[in-house]
Protein backbone atom coordinates (compact mmCIF):
# COMPACT_ATOMS: atom_id res chain seq x y z
CA UNK A 1 0.00 0.00 0.00
CA UNK A 2 2.62 2.15 0.58
CA UNK A 3 4.78 1.56 -1.81
CA UNK A 4 1.82 2.08 -4.60
CA UNK A 5 0.72 5.51 -2.59
CA UNK A 6 4.53 6.61 -2.96
CA UNK A 7 4.87 5.23 -6.40
CA UNK A 8 2.00 6.20 -8.46
CA UNK A 9 -0.01 8.47 -5.85
CA UNK A 10 -2.81 6.15 -5.48
CA UNK A 11 -4.67 5.23 -2.32
CA UNK A 12 -5.73 1.68 -1.91
CA UNK A 13 -6.85 -0.45 1.08
CA UNK A 14 -6.15 -3.60 2.38
CA UNK A 15 -9.10 -5.14 0.62
CA UNK A 16 -8.14 -2.95 -2.62
CA UNK A 17 -4.53 -4.28 -2.56
CA UNK A 18 -5.48 -7.86 -2.09
CA UNK A 19 -7.78 -8.02 -5.12
CA UNK A 20 -5.26 -5.99 -7.36
CA UNK A 21 -2.97 -8.90 -6.59
CA UNK A 22 -4.95 -11.19 -7.26
CA UNK A 23 -6.27 -9.94 -10.61
CA UNK A 24 -2.59 -9.60 -11.82
CA UNK A 25 -2.01 -13.55 -10.72
CA UNK A 26 -0.52 -13.67 -7.58
CA UNK A 27 -1.38 -15.81 -4.06
CA UNK A 28 -0.19 -15.19 -1.05
CA UNK A 29 1.78 -18.74 -0.28
CA UNK A 30 4.92 -18.88 1.99
CA UNK A 31 8.13 -19.43 -0.15
CA UNK A 32 10.26 -22.33 -1.01
CA UNK A 33 12.76 -22.91 1.37
CA UNK A 34 15.54 -24.31 -0.11
CA UNK A 35 19.35 -24.94 1.61
CA UNK A 36 21.21 -21.68 1.61
CA UNK A 37 24.46 -23.08 0.69
CA UNK A 38 23.12 -25.32 -2.18
CA UNK A 39 25.08 -24.70 -5.68
CA UNK A 40 22.05 -24.73 -8.09
CA UNK A 41 24.85 -25.95 -11.30
CA UNK A 42 25.73 -28.70 -8.91
CA UNK A 43 21.71 -30.01 -8.30
CA UNK A 44 20.56 -29.29 -12.16
CA UNK A 45 24.06 -31.36 -12.85
CA UNK A 46 22.75 -34.06 -11.24
CA UNK A 47 19.07 -34.03 -11.44
CA UNK A 48 20.22 -34.48 -15.51
CA UNK A 49 22.14 -37.59 -14.57
CA UNK A 50 19.41 -38.96 -12.16
CA UNK A 51 17.25 -38.67 -15.51
CA UNK A 52 19.47 -40.20 -17.52
CA UNK A 53 19.79 -42.91 -15.89
CA UNK A 54 16.06 -43.22 -14.91
CA UNK A 55 15.45 -43.27 -18.46
CA UNK A 56 17.94 -46.29 -19.04
CA UNK A 57 16.90 -48.32 -15.70
CA UNK A 58 15.64 -51.99 -16.34
CA UNK A 59 12.32 -53.64 -15.05
CA UNK A 60 14.79 -55.38 -12.65
CA UNK A 61 16.57 -52.41 -11.93
CA UNK A 62 16.14 -50.31 -8.30
CA UNK A 63 16.74 -46.69 -6.86
CA UNK A 64 17.05 -46.17 -3.79
CA UNK A 65 17.39 -43.36 -1.42
CA UNK A 66 19.13 -43.81 1.62
CA UNK A 67 19.98 -41.84 4.86
CA UNK A 68 20.48 -41.71 8.51
CA UNK A 69 18.38 -39.80 10.89
CA UNK A 70 19.02 -40.09 14.79
CA UNK A 71 15.58 -39.15 16.47
CA UNK A 72 15.39 -38.09 20.09
CA UNK A 73 13.40 -38.47 22.83
CA UNK A 74 13.18 -34.99 25.09
CA UNK A 75 11.60 -31.55 25.20
CA UNK A 76 12.84 -28.98 23.15
CA UNK A 77 12.78 -25.40 24.63
CA UNK A 78 11.17 -22.35 22.98
CA UNK A 79 10.29 -19.00 23.57
CA UNK A 80 7.44 -18.18 24.95
CA UNK A 81 5.34 -15.09 26.92
CA UNK A 82 6.42 -15.58 30.37
CA UNK A 83 5.72 -12.72 33.25
CA UNK A 84 9.12 -11.08 34.12
CA UNK A 85 10.93 -11.58 36.95
CA UNK A 86 9.46 -15.76 36.54
CA UNK A 87 10.51 -18.58 35.36
CA UNK A 88 9.00 -21.54 33.42
CA UNK A 89 10.44 -25.22 34.01
CA UNK A 90 10.36 -27.27 31.05
CA UNK A 91 10.20 -30.86 32.50
CA UNK A 92 12.94 -33.17 30.13
CA UNK A 93 14.48 -36.71 30.41
CA UNK A 94 17.67 -36.75 32.60
CA UNK A 95 19.58 -38.84 30.58
CA UNK A 96 20.08 -38.00 26.50
CA UNK A 97 18.97 -40.66 24.51
CA UNK A 98 18.72 -40.86 20.62
CA UNK A 99 17.61 -43.37 17.83
CA UNK A 100 20.19 -44.37 14.96
CA UNK A 101 17.83 -45.21 12.04
CA UNK A 102 19.78 -46.35 8.96
CA UNK A 103 17.10 -46.47 6.02
CA UNK A 104 16.25 -46.62 2.13
CA UNK A 105 13.50 -46.04 0.16
CA UNK A 106 13.03 -47.44 -2.68
CA UNK A 107 11.18 -45.31 -4.97
CA UNK A 108 9.19 -47.23 -7.42
CA UNK A 109 7.60 -49.63 -4.96
CA UNK A 110 7.82 -47.19 -1.78
CA UNK A 111 9.12 -49.67 -0.05
CA UNK A 112 11.27 -48.81 3.22
CA UNK A 113 13.93 -50.65 4.44
CA UNK A 114 15.24 -49.27 7.94
CA UNK A 115 17.73 -50.22 10.56
CA UNK A 116 18.06 -49.55 13.90
CA UNK A 117 21.87 -48.95 14.86
CA UNK A 118 23.92 -48.24 17.99
CA UNK A 119 25.61 -45.85 15.78
CA UNK A 120 25.57 -45.03 12.29
CA UNK A 121 29.63 -45.48 10.56
CA UNK A 122 31.33 -47.37 8.03
CA UNK A 123 30.00 -50.90 9.19
CA UNK A 124 26.35 -50.20 9.34
CA UNK A 125 26.99 -48.55 5.71
CA UNK A 126 27.92 -51.88 4.57
CA UNK A 127 25.04 -53.69 6.20
CA UNK A 128 22.64 -51.87 4.72
CA UNK A 129 23.89 -52.25 0.93
CA UNK A 130 24.30 -56.17 1.42
CA UNK A 131 20.39 -55.89 2.68
CA UNK A 132 19.23 -54.08 -0.01
CA UNK A 133 21.13 -56.39 -2.44
CA UNK A 134 19.69 -59.22 -0.54
CA UNK A 135 16.16 -57.74 -0.73
CA UNK A 136 16.98 -57.15 -4.81
CA UNK A 137 19.20 -59.80 -5.93
CA UNK A 138 18.74 -59.22 -9.55
CA UNK A 139 19.17 -55.93 -11.81
CA UNK A 140 21.29 -52.75 -11.20
CA UNK A 141 20.67 -50.71 -7.73
CA UNK A 142 21.35 -47.58 -7.83
CA UNK A 143 21.61 -45.88 -4.52
CA UNK A 144 21.10 -42.01 -3.95
CA UNK A 145 23.15 -40.68 -1.38
CA UNK A 146 24.58 -37.97 0.77
CA UNK A 147 28.26 -36.97 1.31
CA UNK A 148 28.97 -38.67 4.69
CA UNK A 149 31.84 -39.75 5.52
CA UNK A 150 30.70 -43.19 5.84
CA UNK A 151 29.46 -43.26 2.40
CA UNK A 152 32.61 -41.73 1.12
CA UNK A 153 34.47 -44.59 2.48
CA UNK A 154 36.68 -46.94 0.53
CA UNK A 155 35.52 -49.80 1.91
CA UNK A 156 31.87 -48.74 1.12
CA UNK A 157 32.42 -48.25 -2.44
CA UNK A 158 34.15 -51.13 -2.84
CA UNK A 159 31.92 -53.35 -1.65
CA UNK A 160 28.72 -51.55 -3.32
CA UNK A 161 30.58 -51.93 -6.75
CA UNK A 162 31.33 -55.89 -5.89
CA UNK A 163 27.33 -55.90 -5.45
CA UNK A 164 26.94 -54.12 -8.38
CA UNK A 165 25.44 -50.81 -6.92
CA UNK A 166 25.97 -47.55 -8.33
CA UNK A 167 26.58 -45.20 -5.57
CA UNK A 168 24.89 -41.34 -7.13
CA UNK A 169 26.53 -38.77 -4.28
CA UNK A 170 24.29 -35.94 -3.82
CA UNK A 171 26.07 -32.20 -4.15
CA UNK A 172 27.09 -30.80 -1.11
CA UNK A 173 24.07 -29.26 1.13
CA UNK A 174 21.29 -31.35 -1.07
CA UNK A 175 18.69 -32.46 1.06
CA UNK A 176 16.18 -31.23 -0.93
CA UNK A 177 17.26 -34.01 -3.90
CA UNK A 178 16.96 -36.89 -1.36
CA UNK A 179 13.43 -37.57 -1.53
CA UNK A 180 14.28 -39.83 1.91
CA UNK A 181 13.99 -36.84 3.30
CA UNK A 182 11.00 -36.35 3.44
CA UNK A 183 10.30 -39.81 5.23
Amino acid sequence: IIYIDKTYEIKYSIAGVTALLHRLGYSYKKQKKVPGKADEKKQRAFLRKYYKIRENMQKEDGMYFIDGCHPQHNSIAAYGWIKKGSEKQLLSNTIYRRINIHGALNIDTLQVTARFEKRLDEETALDMLELLRKRQPEGNIYIVLDNAGYYQAKRVKAYAKGLGIKLLYLPPYSPNLNIIERL
